[in-house]
């Protein structure tokens, strides 16, 4: 599994997370069910990358939704598309929290998915907000209270 199928994984999960309710660690465990790995004996780093990445962005979710909606003038959270709204979370966690992926590979990725699962379109906002988030990451940061 590479890095852009492990990312469209984790929008899978989000969005099972998000849109069925389902607990993150339940979808989490059925994901690796599925594949036949344990979740706790998790060692390619593709699949840690999953783990961690859903398991970051659901625990940090609260701040990753306030940066959204801060950088979605006139949009309200809820009036996002399911993808759309996912692949910001996720792709917010990675810009703030996973200082070993470059941040353009982030935008980039986030980008081709949501063309991929909605529309050239939304692929063109996401583009724009991930952009403004990281011309304004300094403040962000100071405002979480992060290096």
């Amino acid at each position: 599994m590479n890095r852009r199928m492990a990312r469209e994984n984790v929008l899978k999960i989000l969005f099972e997370i998000d849109v069925g309710g389902k607990p993150a660690e339940d979808a989490l465990a059925d994901f690796f069910e599925n594949i036949g790995i344990n979740l706790n004996n998790v060692s390619d780093r593709n699949l840690i990358y999953i783990k961690e990445t859903v398991e970051g962005t659901v625990k940090n979710r609260k701040e990753i939704d306030s940066i959204i909606e801060e950088f979605t003038i006139d949009w309200k959270l809820d009036r996002l598309a399911n993808v759309d709204k996912n692949v910001l979370r996720f792709s917010i966690f990675e810009i703030l929290f996973k200082d070993d992926i470059p941040i353009q590979a982030t935008i980039n990725e986030a980008v081709e998915l949501t063309k991929k699962y909605n529309t050239e379109e939304a692929g063109k906002f996401v583009n724009g907000i991930l952009g403004e988030i990281v011309k304004q990451l300094d403040k962000i940061n100071k405002r979480l209270k992060r290096p």
